[in-house]
């Protein structure tokens, strides 16, 4: 994968409330998925703005977590959803959610559902046409702050 750096701490204000780090974001919402599907088949065709088409090295990005395992008692998070907004979480049903991107941590942390987080790691492109999943933030680490 080539990739390159993508300055965004910077903006990455956070605005409070629910919802979280808006320059981020609007990165990942800029990303078009046009889902073609007929009785047999289904292609997701992805569309990425020039400044992440190779992926970016180091992408900062602030959401509240959705954690994917580590469910047991006194397991840790190794994978998650970052959601850029609690209140109109994708995996609350609404037809207008918040966008959501899959986390693959570097090193499992203590995260609990809903936790407000800040991660640093690769934003990798999915351009597979079978799936609608665009992008997933690879090797991410806590940022502290």
């Amino acid at each position: 994968m080539q990739s390159k750096a993508i300055a965004l701490l910077p903006f990455a204000v956070l605005a409070g409330g629910a919802n979280a780090d808006e320059a981020a974001w609007d990165v990942i919402r800029s990303i078009d998925v046009q889902e073609k599907m007929t009785e047999t088949s289904y292609r997701a065709i992805k569309t990425f703005p020039a400044a992440i088409e190779n992926g970016v090295e180091q992408f900062d990005i602030t959401g509240f977590v959705i954690p994917m395992d580590g469910f047991e008692p006194g397991a840790k998070v190794t994978t998650l959803m970052l959601v850029s907004d609690m209140v109109t979480c994708p995996f609350c049903g609404l037809p207008d959610h918040a966008a959501a991107l899959e986390v693959a941590l570097a090193t499992p942390l203590d995260l609990t559902e809903g936790e407000r987080i800040t991660l640093r790691g690769a934003l990798e492109l999915n351009h597979d046409p079978e799936t609608a999943q665009a992008a997933t933030l690879t090797a991410a680490k806590r940022v502290p702050g």
